[in-house]
């Protein structure tokens, strides 16, 4: 996530026993970890959706943001491990493209 101020990594983690997922925030810029109440994040395995939800207080409350979103498939036990990326804005495997502006409601 990009806002005026600064750059962001919102990450979902989910494995084969951990199937309801954790998440985590980090600054890009120094990489610190940000501890937030209220990020929250949902997997629906049914209908193959996620969603996350980011309180802009954690973001120091920007005017906008503008998002960019990959998906990873991490194979492990593989020699050598196996990466699969995507992402839904083109055929590339990673996007340097960001959204428009998205303002707060």
């Amino acid at each position: 996530m990009r806002t005026p101020e600064h750059e962001y990594s919102l990450e979902l983690f989910s494995e084969d026993g951990a199937r309801g997922g954790r998440h985590r925030l980090a600054n890009d810029g120094s990489g610190e970890i940000i501890g937030c109440r209220g990020l929250t994040h949902e997997i629906d395995y049914a209908d193959n959706v996620i969603s996350l939800r980011t309180p802009r207080r954690c973001l120091d409350k920007p005017r906008w943001v503008k998002a960019r979103i990959m998906n990873m498939v991490v194979v492990e036990g593989e020699e050598p491990t196996q990466y699969y990326i995507d992402n839904p804005r083109n055929d590339q495997a990673i996007s340097e493209a960001f959204t428009k502006r998205l303002f707060p409601q």
